[in-house]
């Protein structure tokens, strides 16, 4: 096993942190440390540690893949009914490995007042009633037009990534001081 040091995934950054889980994803067999510096960053056990980049570019989801998810438009939009909720969950239990259900939306509160149910931490509202998966589609659209995925991964594990000017995920506080708070990068 290699061992790299991934100082651009920071334990006190959540996209940081959810990228260095999500290595371990990705990749059969990565393990996942940390360091014991004042911010500790993370150390990712694989077969080569000079294949990760290429190996995180490589196990990205095609465009494909994500129209398929139980998030996907249209089996959900913005505003979730228990009903449009049940056939996502039928869609997630068939995949074997979709969890964007789970990550988006709960039936284990009970709807407001128009019946609709309600979102997790980490699928925030954004403008124009845009979902996660409308996010998560453009950012990988955005880094597949790039043509430099391998480098743009490589980039962000040493922790030197690039922004773009779309709409993320939504929690992304690093941005603040990089940019007008406005910016959607």
């Amino acid at each position: 096993m290699g061992e790299l040091r991934a100082p651009g995934l920071r334990a006190n950054w959540l996209n940081a942190w959810l990228a260095a889980l999500g290595v371990t994803v990705l990749i059969d067999d990565a393990r996942l440390g940390w360091t014991d510096d004042g911010v500790p960053v993370a150390v990712l056990e694989v077969a080569s540690a000079d294949d990760v980049a290429l190996a995180v570019a490589g196990a990205l989801p095609p465009l494909e893949r994500l129209d398929g998810l139980a998030i996907a438009r249209p089996h959900l939009e913005r505003r979730v009914t228990p009903e449009r909720y049940r056939v996502a969950a039928a869609i997630a239990r068939r995949s074997q490995g979709d969890f964007s259900l789970a990550a988006s939306v709960t039936d284990l509160a009970r709807p407001d007042e128009g019946g609709m149910l309600a979102h997790g931490p980490f699928d925030p509202a954004v403008p124009r009633g845009e979902t996660l998966w409308d996010r998560l589609r453009r950012c990988c659209e955005t880094l597949d037009g790039t043509g430099r995925v391998e480098e743009l991964v490589r980039r962000s594990l040493e922790g030197n990534g690039e922004r773009f000017g779309i709409n993320g995920l939504g929690f992304d506080v690093t941005r603040i001081g990089d940019t007008d708070v406005t910016d959607k990068y």
